[in-house]
């Protein structure tokens, strides 16, 4: 089905890519409904957010360092220049 569907778009085939589109959804996989024992969809939803509060959070920086990497990405933006910078 995959396949199909990349064949469809690189062909520029929009129909055959929409027709195989509505074909996967209507093959839905059951969903679970315990997630670390929670067990219903708001709590589920609320642990899901905390869970990407703490990996969002989970990563500090120099403010220093941001800012020296925005100046450089507007001069670079400005010159119609792209700078890979190396992460440390």
């Amino acid at each position: 089905m995959n396949s199909r569907i990349a064949t469809a778009l690189s062909e520029n085939c929009t129909r055959d890519f929409w027709g195989k589109v509505k074909r996967i959804r209507r093959n839905k996989s059951a969903v679970s409904c315990l997630v670390d024992g929670m067990c219903n969809s708001s709590d589920i939803a609320n642990l899901f957010a905390s869970k990407y509060q703490d990996l969002y959070t989970s990563v500090s920086y120099d403010d220093a360092d941001m800012q020296e990497i925005r100046n450089n990405l507007s001069t670079s933006l400005a010159n119609n220049i792209v700078v890979l910078m190396p992460f440390q």
